[in-house]
């Protein structure tokens, strides 16, 4: 569903929580968590514990 390559890292509630497998923050990449799911869809989470309070 995501453009870039992710890693899901845990899965929550049956939804994927993923991160970039390499991500360049000058070059505009987020750092953090990600929900792979269109509800979540441009939500980035500092930590993975927050990503997982859906």
């Amino acid at each position: 569903m995501l453009k870039k390559e992710y890693l899901t890292v845990f899965t929550h509630k049956g939804f994927n929580i993923q991160t970039q497998k390499v991500a360049v923050p000058a070059t505009g990449d987020q750092l953090g968590y990600v929900i792979d799911n269109y509800f979540f869809i441009e939500r980035t989470y500092d930590l993975l514990q927050d990503a997982a309070e859906l």
